[in-house]
C-alpha cells in the first residue's frame, strides 16, 4: 500500500512539475520532500536539499548524491554523509558532547563506539556491538536496512529507540564512526525524558521484552545468545530496578516483586553469564542476589543505604 501511494506520489508530482517548469526545486527534508524531489531529479530538473537538523533524515539520505545543492545549518552534518560515501558504510557514528546547562559550554565527551567496532562486520564485530552498540540517535543508517528488513519503532512509549535499535546493526555488513564529537545533548533534571516514573519503567521493561522477541523471531538470539541475553538483563532489570528505586519516592512493593519476576522467567541464568561477570561490581551483585533472596529485606536495605550515602556523602 505504502508503494503505491508512493508512486502515485510520485506521478502526481511529475504532472505538476510539468505543468509548472521550475527553474529549481528545493526540498526540506520529511516525507512530502521525497516524492517531489525524486520526480524532479528523474526529469532533469535541478534540485536542491536543505537539511536543518544536526543529522540527516532518511530524506536527504536518499535524495542527496543526485541533488545539485545539499544546504546543511550545520557543516558537521556533512563529515558523516562523506564517512559513508568514501567507506560504504552502511551505518556512521559519531561521539556527543553531554551537558546539564544552557551555554557555550561543549561538557562531557562521551565516546559512542570505538574503532575495533569498525570495519566490514564479523561475528567479533557484531557482538561488540551488541554489547556497545551506544545511542542510536547519533547515528545515520542507509535507508534499506529498515525498509527491506521491515524495522518500525513501537509506538506510544518510551524508550522505543532500546526496543529495536541494535537490528539495523545486526542486519548492516559495514560499520563506521567519525572520530568528534558530532553532537550536543543537553540533558537536564526538568526533561520528561529523564524523570522516572511507574509508566516509563514498565515502558522500559517492555522495550526490553520487544528487543528480545525481535531477536528471536528474526534469528539472531541463536547466533548472540550471551549477548542479547545479558542487554535484556541490563535494559529490562538492571537498567530499570536501580533507576526506579532511585527516581520514585515511594517504590511500590508490588513493581519490584514484578522486576523479580521479570528476572527469573526471562533471563533465569543471568548469573552464570560471562558478561555478568565482567561488567557488574561486586555491590551490584550483592544486591541483585538479595532481591531475588527477598524483596522485602532488598526494599528495606536499599533504602537505608541510600539514606545513608545522602546522609554521608551528598549523594545516591
Amino acid at each position: 500500500k505504502r508503494l503505491m501511494l508512493l508512486s502515485k506520489a510520485i506521478k502526481d508530482c511529475k504532472k505538476i512539475i510539468n505543468e509548472f517548469r521550475p527553474d529549481i526545486i528545493i526540498g526540506t527534508g520529511g516525507y512530502a520532500t521525497f516524492p517531489v524531489i525524486y520526480a524532479g531529479q528523474k526529469m532533469g530538473v535541478k534540485t536542491a536539499l536543505h537539511e536543518s537538523n544536526y543529522l540527516p533524515g532518511k530524506a536527504i539520505k536518499a535524495l542527496y548524491k543526485k541533488s545539485d545543492l545539499l544546504l546543511v545549518n550545520f557543516k558537521d552534518t556533512v563529515k558523516l554523509l562523506k564517512k559513508a560515501e568514501e567507506t560504504g558504510a552502511d551505518v556512521v557514528g559519531c561521539d556527543y558532547l553531554r551537558t546539564q546547562e544552557t551555554g557555550f559550554e561543549e561538557g562531557e565527551e562521551i565516546i559512542n563506539n570505538t574503532a575495533e567496532q569498525c570495519g566490514i562486520l564479523n561475528e567479533e564485530k557484531y557482538r561488540k556491538l551488541l554489547i556497545k552498540p551506544g545511542s542510536m540517535v547519533i547515528k545515520i543508517y542507509k535507508r534499506f536496512l529498515f525498509e527491506e528488513n521491515h524495522i518500525r519503532f513501537p509506538e506510544k512509549m518510551f524508550y522505543e529507540d532500546n526496543a529495536i535499535g541494535v537490528l539495523p546493526l545486526l542486519y548492516a555488513k559495514h560499520f563506521e564512526r567519525v572520530e568528534e564529537s558530532l553532537y550536543f545533548y543537553y540533558q537536564h533534571t526538568g526533561s520528561t525524558v529523564h524523570t522516572v516514573d511507574i509508566s516509563k519503567s514498565i515502558d522500559r521493561v517492555h522495550a526490553a521484552e520487544i528487543y528480545l522477541k525481535e531477536c528471536k523471531e528474526r534469528g539472531f538470539y541463536d547466533r548472540f545468545q550471551k549477548e542479547i541475553d545479558y542487554k535484556v538483563f541490563e535494559l529490562g532489570y538492571r537498567n530499570t530496578l536501580f533507576s526506579y528505586l532511585q527516581g520514585v519516592k515511594n517504590p511500590k512493593y508490588s513493581f519490584v516483586v514484578k522486576m523479580k519476576r521479570f528476572l527469573e522467567d526471562t533471563v533465569p541464568e543471568y548469573s552464570q553469564n560471562p558478561y555478568y561477570e565482567k561488567y557488574m561490581d561486586e555491590e551490584n551483585k550483592k544486591l541483585i542476589k538479595l532481591h531475588c533472596k527477598n524483596v522485602l529485606i532488598f526494599l528495606l536495605y536499599y533504602k537505608l543505604l541510600y539514606i545513608y550515602r545522602r546522609i554521608r556523602y551528598g549523594k545516591k
